[in-house]
């Protein structure tokens, strides 16, 4: 259970972090 609890937090910090990163780089190519 635990495992699944850290996953599930890894998982949510992740997301908007990488989404972020994706926009920036489509935002700064020319």
């Amino acid at each position: 259970m635990t495992k699944s609890s850290n996953y599930s937090t890894l998982i949510t910090a992740i997301c908007p972090i990488y989404s972020m990163l994706r926009w920036t780089s489509t935002y700064s190519k020319p």
